[in-house]
C-alpha cells in the first residue's frame, strides 16, 4: 500500500495546523506550505496524492498556481481540492475550468473535507472523481 500524501497550501497558520493535525491522526503524510511560491517545487519533489489549495495566497494567486500545477508534466495528474472562503460562483467556475478536481468552501465540516481527500487518495489511478453532478447547496462542489 502506497503512502497517502497531502500537500497543504494555506497561508492561515491556524487552519494549516488544524488540517495537518487531522491528517496526522488519519495516518496521512503531509507537507505544509504557507505561500504559493514554493508549492510547485514541493509538488514536484514530494509527489503528493492530493493537493489542498487555498486561493487567497500571498504573492501568487491560487488560481494562477492551479494553472501552473496543471500545466506542469510532473504535477498535472495530481488531484487538486481548492479550499477557499470565496463563495462567488464565478470564482468556483474559474477554478474548475483551470483544472481543480473539486471546490470546498472553508467553514465546512473538516470531516467532509477529509471524506473528499479520502476519495481522491483511495484510488490514485483515477485522476478526476468529480462526476457530472454539482452540489453547491452544500459546502463543496463535486
Amino acid at each position: 500500500m502506497q503512502e497517502k500524501r497531502i500537500l497543504i497550501v494555506e497561508d492561515e497558520e491556524d487552519m494549516l495546523d488544524s488540517i495537518a493535525l487531522k491528517a496526522y491522526f488519519l495516518k496521512y503524510s503531509c507537507v505544509k506550505e504557507s505561500t504559493g511560491e514554493w508549492c510547485l517545487v514541493k509538488a514536484k519533489n514530494y509527489i503528493p496524492s492530493v493537493i489542498l489549495l487555498d486561493l487567497n495566497l500571498p504573492k501568487i494567486s491560487g488560481l494562477d498556481l492551479l494553472t501552473e500545477l496543471k500545466r506542469c508534466a510532473e504535477t498535472k495528474h495530481i488531484p487538486i481540492i481548492v479550499f477557499s472562503a470565496m463563495h462567488d460562483p464565478r470564482v468556483i467556475d474559474e477554478a474548475m475550468l483551470r483544472g481543480a478536481s473539486t471546490y470546498f468552501t472553508k467553514g465546512g465540516d473538516i470531516d467532509d473535507l477529509f471524506d473528499l481527500i479520502k476519495a481522491y487518495t483511495e484510488d490514485e489511478n483515477t485522476e478526476d472523481k468529480t462526476g457530472a453532478e454539482e452540489s453547491y447547496a452544500g459546502r463543496y462542489l463535486i
